[in-house]
């Protein structure tokens, strides 16, 4: 038996390769939210005389696939603006009042079971830049999300994100991760609560903590830590973490590669010489923090396998994916072998970590990551950046250190 939660009037948006910054996409639709014994859907029709009639919708978005509902987004022509984002699109949809959108967004997410945690949010592809939104990190929008989950029990590939929320991780305390304020009037829900704790410590048993992808990430650690032993690097309008001295304890879990640094002791950084100079001048007694944006371009997948024998069905070749087999784990859970690029353009997938260790971005052993992947047990975690934003990260990297050597994972 079918249950009719909602229905009404709402305007859809294009899909992102469809030209989404054109208002011509934006079509007015009849929506319709159903409960079809477990199934859950939004179903959309051209009006609602053809919903009536009995005719098939024009497309139907299955709420099982849903990885967040963000509502309060911003727009240059349109307000009361929410999104429902699955893994192979976002959907932007304009209510008719504040009353209507609120409404919407919170049947949707009592009916998929969404319950409050902490922020996860839209995938880069869906960027506001993309479809004319204002800055995703305005302080008043409502998220609501969950882990990702197939209906066959897989775990789905992460979205990557593009609102910031901010935690604190201190590496020389071995303790944990507090979130800082994400902003007045945010509010947020997810159906999990996976990423309420990180811990650092350097127990062998613990798991790895969440990479916490696209997120602001406080770090905190001692001066003498610190001092010229993280590779900060000038490109592409930023400073990025191009490696760090694996001599160092301290460091290990703290930094990844492809974090952008943002902060150095509360001071804003342009170069790699301003972050390497604060931590220099620095005379607190206590840590210093180092305020970072968690690997901006990469995407974490998770892939659980039925037996530890089972192929991830990926294909390396170095650490770049060069193929995928069609149903292997790695697929059926929404990874891909490319990724969107620096240009907007796909480009191959670059494994920099797995299960949270970070692997030479230029292998010395012949298959290294690709074995390290396989002897990884049930559950694999990988951490895909996309090649060309690699390539130009490593090529700085390189041209900056003459002991590069020293900052590559042994």
């Amino acid at each position: 038996m079918t249950e009719v939660l909602k229905q009404g009037y709402l305007v859809k948006s294009p899909p992102i390769e469809d030209g989404s910054a054109s208002m011509k996409g934006w079509k007015r639709r009849w929506f319709i939210l159903r409960n079809d014994v477990g199934r859950f859907s939004l179903q959309y029709y051209k009006e609602e005389a053809t919903a009536i009639a009995g005719r098939p919708p024009k497309g139907t978005i299955l709420l099982q696939d849903c990885t967040c509902v963000q509502g309060d987004m911003k727009h240059s022509k349109y307000q009361n603006v929410f999104a429902v984002a699955i893994p192979t699109r976002t959907y932007y949809l304009v209510a008719e009042s504040q009353m209507e959108m609120d409404e919407w967004t919170t049947a949707i997410c009592r009916l998929i079971g969404f319950q409050k945690g902490q922020t996860m949010t839209l995938p880069r592809e869906t960027s506001a830049e993309a479809i004319s939104f204002a800055s995703p990190v305005e302080d008043g929008m409502t998220t609501f999300s969950r882990s990702q989950q197939r209906g066959d029990g897989r775990p789905s590939a992460a979205p990557r994100q593009s609102r910031r929320s901010r935690e604190v991780l201190s590496p020389t305390g071995g303790a944990s991760a507090v979130p800082l304020a994400a902003g007045t009037g945010a509010q947020t829900l997810r159906r999990s609560s996976t990423l309420d704790s990180l811990s650092t410590s350097g127990s062998s048993t613990s798991s790895p903590p969440p990479c916490l992808v696209n997120r602001e990430v406080m770090l905190r650690m001692e001066k003498r830590f610190a001092m010229r032993t993280v590779a900060f690097v000038d490109a592409l309008d930023g400073v990025w973490v191009a490696g760090w001295n694996h001599n160092v304890p301290a460091l290990r879990g703290v930094f990844k590669y492809g974090d952008q640094v943002l902060r150095v002791d509360g001071k804003p950084v342009v170069s790699a010489e301003d972050a390497n100079r604060a931590i220099d001048v620095y005379t607190g007694s206590g840590e210093i923090d180092v305020l970072v944006l968690r690997t901006p371009w990469a995407m974490e997948v998770e892939i659980q396998r039925r037996s530890r024998s089972e192929p991830l069905g990926v294909s390396l070749k170095e650490n770049k994916v060069t193929a995928m087999k069609p149903n292997g784990a790695a697929a059926q859970t929404g990874m891909s072998e490319q990724g969107v690029g620096l240009n907007k353009t796909l480009v191959p997938w670059i494994v920099t970590e797995v299960n949270s260790r970070p692997v030479s971005i230029v292998p010395k052993i012949k298959d290294e990551t690709f074995k390290l992947m396989h002897a990884s047990g049930m559950v694999v975690t990988l951490l895909l950046q996309p090649e060309d934003f690699v390539k130009v990260v490593y090529k700085q990297f390189k041209s900056s250190f003459k002991n590069h050597q020293d900052y590559v994972p042994q």
